[in-house]
């Protein structure tokens, strides 16, 4: 060997032995959903309720959406607007629920977490709705909005010891409109 091999090898020699990188985890752990909303075979379910699926680990957010969340009556797809924070799907039916009617909610293999693996199996569950009249106001749809604690067109004001966990909008006035809060 010649001196240039020899200290190229001594180089990769110190690389690895310095190294702090865990050795990479040759099997993937699939997520999976850790609790519903409403519980699978619930009985007397509000008809404006939403739909929630809360899963074991953080989900990759392009993955939660219309396609890989539904709600069907029967083989009718119910429309709505899906949501996902922190770990949390929703899906907001559009319209109030029919009364007296089973639901199937499902969850499918397309949804997929930081890592990119994805369900093990599709989660699917029923419930039925209340045969009563909806009782309370109408669902909105907050689609976007729903990621914000506050958010305001104005301005957004505090005079004394506020904490705000999450995060403020404030459209279509400039971030200068928010007054009175520290950063931290």
């Amino acid at each position: 060997m010649n001196r240039t091999t020899l200290l190229l090898a001594g180089a990769m020699l110190i690389s690895a032995a310095c190294s702090n990188d865990p050795a990479p985890d040759p099997l993937t752990t699939a997520p999976s959903v850790t609790s519903l909303g409403p519980k699978n075979s619930a009985t007397n379910v509000i008809r404006n309720a939403a739909v929630t699926a809360t899963f074991s680990e953080t989900m990759a957010i392009g993955t939660i959406n219309a396609t890989n969340f539904t709600l069907k009556a029967g083989l009718t797809a119910v429309p709505g607007v899906v949501t996902y924070v922190g770990t949390t799907a929703t899906l907001t039916p559009s319209a109030i629920l029919a009364a007296n009617t089973v639901y199937t909610a499902t969850v499918s293999t397309g949804v997929r977490d930081l890592q990119g693996d994805s369900l093990a199996a599709a989660k699917i569950w029923t419930f039925k709705t209340v045969a009563t009249p909806v009782t309370g106001p109408a669902v909105v749809g907050l689609g976007t909005a729903i990621n914000y604690v506050i958010l305001a067109k104005s301005a957004i004001t505090t005079t004394g010891t506020t904490a705000v966990t999450g995060d403020l909008g404030l459209s279509p006035a400039a971030a200068s409109y928010i007054s009175g809060f520290a950063l931290t």
